[in-house]
């Protein structure tokens, strides 16, 4: 299995979802994501690969990024992740400091 279906399948997984509903986000079939993840396949299309990812709410740069350890996130991180990511920086800043704020103050 390759990095990238190993990454692949870790956030699927992370995200519980199955191989059908991954492929139907992707406009896939299901047949080629099961083979990819399993490495009967050893390449796969750029418009396919990105397909994939976006259906997991990851960027082409989580999937080639060798320098750091890949993190798999859960169905609530992605989706606030994802809605951070939508705000103008002066409002992701201020929601980010305001969220790590009630974080630390849970932690006391």
């Amino acid at each position: 299995m390759s990095k990238i279906s190993e990454r692949l399948k870790k956030q699927r997984e992370a995200l519980n979802m199955s191989i059908s509903q991954t492929a139907e986000a992707a406009g896939l079939s299901d047949s080629s994501l099961s083979r990819f993840e399993r490495g009967v396949f050893k390449s796969i299309s750029v418009e396919h690969l990105e397909a994939w990812a976006s259906a997991l709410n990851m960027d082409m740069a989580e999937l080639f990024d060798d320098q750091k350890p890949f993190i798999t996130r859960g169905k609530n991180t992605t989706e606030l992740i994802k809605w951070l990511d939508e705000l103008t920086p002066e409002k992701r800043e201020y929601t980010s400091k305001l969220l790590l704020e009630l974080l630390r103050d849970n932690d006391k």
